[in-house]
């Protein structure tokens, strides 16, 4: 995830995007004698209430107790053998972090408050971990940071405890002791790493009813990091923050239609994206199954935009932001709804609503309002290839079959396989299929007031 306008966008955008999570006020009295006055105060009141809620709303406080931003660079001492943390092959995924989280865990809420520090070449895992420590205990108090191992991602921290010592007064119970372990551990996995282990003094930890197992290095594994509750609310809020990304790149695999794209791109775009809706003559007789797919056909996932952030420049450069939806559906590639939405109304106009639901291949998760995809091949793509297209006084009309090809090569008008895997309509059975079996359709497009075209029909053409 990306950090460069971190502040830019959550920050400017914070205080204008939750009106979602915030709630009507009740009346008072039952015999509260409602006039015109009553109600602009109320709505006044209510204004005000809104505003105070937005106010105490941020979309990095989602899942965790709090966070806090601009803390500067890590200050602590880095080990005399410490780790590069600019070094890629210190990070199991390649990934190095545009900002450091320091994960600090509160034992009675039992989550935590996320600080964050900036990334400096100089810094060292020792730094990082010390950090943690750092607003739990100091210095002086007599617990440290001894040393430091890393074995194929897994971090084996070795503290040091000196006796009768403030911190050995304090480490006596299991929630203080474990409320260094979840800080040290949570700050060092939710950094790259892959999971932590501790020693005490060069040997087994133990310490305030904490006994980890005497394995060699003490595995130790902190809950998660957003583990609060989280209301459909603040979901509807982190989405409002992705604006729509815009559509996916036009493509083809029949050669016919490079023409059509150079010449229709518009009209091109839309029958693609809709798919074989078969006949309508009106976009609310369609199914609702054919509304999403359509949408499906036009947007993409979060985790293509994040990874081809060229084709998708609307798209958040940071969103981070998103990290407690992504731990709830447990994926990181999904599609709001509001996208889905959108597209429909794109191909068919406004007014075209859909009703969220799961579809043949995507996922829908209601209470976070996202679709997640199948993560598997062998898709069947539906090409539109068309016999013929006029243009009219305001829009288009064109006649179109649907070709549908796969792994398996070309769909026949029985659903059976026909093995051809290129030059489709170089193919004498691929080009009987579509002058001859494939259903042919009389699809008309019109532009609206604004200069946006969309689908107004489809009929079968029957001889």
């Amino acid at each position: 995830m990306k950090n460069t306008i971190r502040k830019m966008v959550i920050l400017t955008l914070a205080a204008t995007i939750f009106l979602s999570a915030c709630h009507r006020q009740g009346i008072d009295s039952e015999n509260e004698v409602i006039t015109e006055d009553t109600m602009i105060a109320e709505s006044d009141q209510e204004t005000e209430n809104n505003a105070e809620t937005q106010q105490e709303i941020h979309p990095l406080d989602v899942g965790v107790l709090g966070h806090t931003e601009g803390n500067g660079a890590l200050t602590a001492k880095a080990l005399e053998e410490d780790y590069d943390t600019q070094n890629e092959s210190f990070f199991p995924a390649g990934n190095v972090p545009n900002e450091w989280k320091v994960c600090v865990y509160d034992a009675q809420k039992q989550g935590y408050t996320v600080h964050y520090y900036e990334v400096n070449p100089q810094d060292t895992l020792g730094q990082l971990i010390r950090t943690a420590m750092g607003y739990l205990y100091q210095p002086e108090d007599g617990l440290d940071l001894d040393d430091v191992k890393i074995e194929k991602g897994f971090a084996i921290i070795n503290l040091s405890l000196t006796p009768d010592s403030s911190a050995e007064s304090s480490l006596t119970d299991q929630e203080s002791v474990e409320a260094l372990l979840n800080s040290v551990a949570a700050t060092v996995c939710n950094n790259g790493l892959y999971e932590a282990g501790f020693l005490l003094n060069g040997g087994q930890f133990s310490l305030g009813g904490v006994t980890l197992e005497e394995d060699g290095y003490g595995y130790y594994e902190a809950p998660e990091l957003y583990n609060q509750p989280i209301t459909k609310e603040e979901f509807t809020a982190l989405r409002s923050l992705m604006i729509y990304p815009g559509e996916k790149p036009v493509d083809t695999m029949l050669e016919s239609n490079q023409t059509v794209i150079e010449e229709y791109p518009e009209l091109y775009s839309l029958i693609a994206f809709a798919g074989d809706t078969g006949e309508y003559t009106s976009p609310q007789e369609l199914d609702n199954q054919v509304k999403l797919d359509a949408g499906f056909n036009m947007v993409p996932d979060t985790y293509t935009c994040n990874s081809q952030p060229e084709l998708y420049p609307d798209y958040p450069e940071n969103d981070e932001f998103l990290a407690p939806l992504i731990f709830s559906i447990m994926d990181d590639s999904f599609t709001p709804k509001e996208w889905i939405e959108t597209a429909i109304q794109k191909i068919w106009g406004e007014g075209v609503s859909c009703t969220h639901e799961n579809t043949t291949i995507y996922t829908y998760h209601e209470e976070q309002g996202v679709y997640t995809p199948p993560h598997r091949g062998g898709a069947i793509v539906t090409e539109p290839y068309f016999h013929q297209i006029e243009q009219t006084e305001d829009g288009y009309t064109a006649q179109v079959s649907y070709v549908k090809l796969g792994a398996g090569g070309v769909l026949d008008e029985k659903d059976e396989w026909i093995p051809v895997y290129e030059n489709y309509e170089q193919d004498a059975a691929v080009q009987e299929l579509i002058e001859q079996k494939l259903p042919r359709y009389q699809i008309k497009a019109e532009y609206d007031e604004a200069g946006n075209l969309h689908l107004i029909f489809s009929q079968l053409i029957t001889e």
